[in-house]
């Protein structure tokens, strides 16, 4: 049976950092922040999209760990750029929710022989 590898619908997870990156797009409109901080914020949006995508792959999941030092920027993102309140906030939580969320592996539903112990 010939079966797709890529997929979102058992890693939640991966289906949250999808949404908070997506968010992070749209910073700058919400929330009003401009210059620096917001391209740091779309810059990282963008990144934890791409990583996504790529770890969507059953046989790429590993790079889900990838996340983790993105939302790690994120949430410094305030430190080095001060904003208002709500920003700061929003990145701080936005941030977390990401390292989080790339921390849950979910089961794995095909097998590639040989390769099954480098997938995690």
């Amino acid at each position: 049976m010939v079966g797709g590898g890529v997929g979102l619908s058992w890693r939640l997870g991966l289906a949250l950092a999808l949404v908070l990156g997506l968010m992070l797009l749209f910073t700058r409109p919400l929330l009003g922040v401009d210059g620096s901080e917001a391209n740091a914020r779309y810059l990282i949006g963008t990144l934890v999209l791409t990583v996504v995508s790529l770890a969507a792959a059953e046989v790429a999941r590993i790079l889900r760990v990838l996340i983790v030092p993105l939302g790690v920027a994120l949430a410094a993102v305030p430190l080095i750029w001060p904003a208002g309140v709500a920003a700061t906030v929003l990145a701080v939580v936005t941030g977390l929710l990401l390292i989080f969320a790339s921390l849950p592996r979910g089961a794995i539903k095909q097998h590639c022989g040989s390769r099954d112990r480098l997938i995690r």
